[in-house]
């Protein structure tokens, strides 16, 4: 998996691609089965080689909106996140100039990014995590933090937790988790 830095420029164009993309309804399977099944089913599924993309990506974002929670530290979303084969199906893109609209907490304190699951190999994909990781990393790696912050690993800032994160759905619906809460959005 390559990890990407996006400027100011291009962070319009990523937003209205990833979160603002509509699909038929039919082609996102049911998100409520995934929603009731198991940490060990859901990174199972997540992680399976042969699992549909639609199915690899609903398993993640029921891991993340059913299991994780806002001001998670590293070992919190470690117990979550168990088998994360799935990263390396993913696209990392970590935002170094933020501008626009990121539909995450924008501060230059903390490392923004963007997770495009099941990328193809342009990195696109319909299935989008935006979150953001407490704290700044050494120059030049903040991209590998957030690919070890998602495997359960220290990174070189140290160990960090996650502020806040939103769910970007291929039908337009966008769910924002931070500390204030969940909010829910419908773009069409």
């Amino acid at each position: 998996m390559k990890t990407c830095i996006f400027s100011a420029a291009f962070v319009g164009v990523l937003l209205c691609t990833s979160c603002c993309h509509t699909v038929a309804r039919s082609s996102i399977p049911s998100l409520a089965t995934y929603e009731t099944m198991s940490l060990e089913e859901l990174n199972r599924v997540a992680s399976d080689p042969l699992a549909k993309h639609a199915d690899k990506a609903a398993a993640v974002f029921a891991l993340f909106k059913g299991h994780i929670k806002p001001g998670d530290n590293l070992s919190q979303v470690r117990q979550v996140l168990r088998n994360t084969a799935w990263v390396d199906e993913a696209k990392l893109y970590y935002f170094f100039i933020i501008g626009g609209y990121i539909p995450v907490d924008m501060n230059s304190e903390d490392r923004t990014y963007s997770l495009h699951l099941v990328a193809d190999n342009e990195g696109y994909s319909e299935w989008v995590i935006y979150f953001q990781l407490a704290g700044r990393s050494e120059w030049g790696k903040s991209g590998e933090d957030g690919l070890a912050f998602l495997r359960g690993n220290v990174g070189s800032g140290g160990a960090s937790r996650i502020k806040e994160f939103t769910l970007c759905y291929p039908d337009g619906r966008i769910e924002r988790f931070n500390p204030k809460g969940r909010t829910e959005t419908n773009i069409k």
